[in-house]
């Protein structure tokens, strides 16, 4: 059975994923000298993924395509959000490594099959943030028991770049204010005094709402505090953003908070949980998400709009797909015609019906 990314997985990815926090944290965390020979100016994201459907509890992975010293080469980093045991995350950035290799090697062999065929250099990254102290090292050889000395130069070995954010004090997790603010979040998720750690990262998330794509990375912020803790109420998510940021600013991300949780969460859940008897919980639960995007999306729309005496809120509700409703939320929150809000629903039921096409 197909499992339901973790909220630890989402928030790694939607921030990850985009390339100037990526190139912030290599620039910021990598050797020098790889920063002495990389490209990053060629950075991509690749859409490929090779953590086993079984390990997703516990790992998720972002793959980088960037030229290092004139080669073409891959960045991988493997995203461990619960600890498993100490030895199986190198062994999987090993097996990780071969797949990108034969990956490499197959795509390769298409574009030109008369190719020299040498392997890609592929520079390994495990990044930690569980409740446990990560205790496996850099090395492969870390894991191996035997002569390994003595036979080094006849076994496998690698280091992997391992950054454990226990490690590190606030003070040291540096970068721009959009990865701080997403480091400090992982870093303290699991903390008994989170609500109290959030103050001060809405703080530094202040920074973040003056870029023009700052009131986008807010969403993904509040649904992965609303899906991993019970301890912060919308009360204290209105009363930390009203402290800390722009009433201007702070109007939309409050009101987006409390429609969060007391809309969109209140009928996702109950929506989640009858389909989840029937269908099985996982499946239901991602019902409920998107019965919980629809609601929301609606709701914005409406206090936007006037949506009555039409079919925009009927062709919402037929978008089945949550990454197209989150697209259209944020799209949402600049729109500035009903007008224009109908071609974004009517591009959105285009794009929702192939990808349901694509996934049946």
């Amino acid at each position: 059975m197909k499992k339901t990314p973790s909220p630890h997985d989402k928030y790694f990815k939607f921030n990850l994923s985009v390339k100037s926090n990526a190139v912030d944290f290599f620039t910021n965390y990598f050797p020098e000298e790889i920063l002495n020979l990389t490209d990053f100016d060629t950075l991509e994201i690749s859409k490929d993924s090779f953590v086993d459907e079984e390990l997703k509890e516990y790992f998720s992975d972002i793959i980088y395509t960037v030229n290092i010293a004139g080669s073409d080469s891959y960045i991988y980093i493997l995203f461990e959000h619960k600890s498993y045991n100490d030895s199986l995350p190198v062994l999987q950035t090993l097996k990780y490594i071969i797949s990108i290799w034969e990956l490499h090697l197959k795509r390769n062999e298409i574009k030109d099959k008369y190719k020299t065929k040498k392997l890609p250099i592929v520079l390994p990254v495990l990044l930690y943030h569980g409740k446990e102290k990560l205790s496996s090292g850099e090395q492969l050889t870390d894991s191996m028991e035997g002569p390994v000395k003595e036979l080094a130069q006849f076994i496998p070995d690698f280091k992997t770049l391992v950054y454990d954010l226990s490690d590190y004090s606030d003070d040291e997790l540096k970068g721009n204010a959009a990865l701080r603010v997403v480091l400090l979040m992982l870093k303290h998720i699991f903390d008994d005094d989170f609500p109290s750690e959030f103050k001060k990262i809405m703080k530094i998330f202040k920074e973040v709402l003056e870029s023009k794509t700052g009131l986008e990375s807010f969403l993904p912020l509040i649904r992965y505090v609303f899906s991993t803790r019970e301890d912060l109420s919308v009360k204290d998510i209105v009363e930390t953003v009203s402290r800390h940021i722009s009433k201007e600013k702070g109007g939309k991300i409050m009101t987006l908070a409390e429609k969060l949780r007391e809309e969109g969460e209140k009928i996702g859940e109950a929506r989640g949980e009858e389909v989840g008897e029937k269908r099985g919980e996982a499946r239901g639960k991602k019902i409920g998400e998107v019965e919980k995007a629809r609601e929301v999306l609606i709701i914005l729309a409406q206090d936007k709009f006037d949506l009555s005496g039409g079919s925009v809120v009927k062709d919402i509700k037929s978008i089945e797909t949550l990454e197209i409703l989150d697209k259209l939320f944020l799209k949402t929150l600049s729109c500035e015609s009903l007008e224009e809000f109908k071609y974004m629903i009517n591009e959105a039921l285009d794009a929702d019906g192939i990808f349901q096409n694509d996934h049946s």
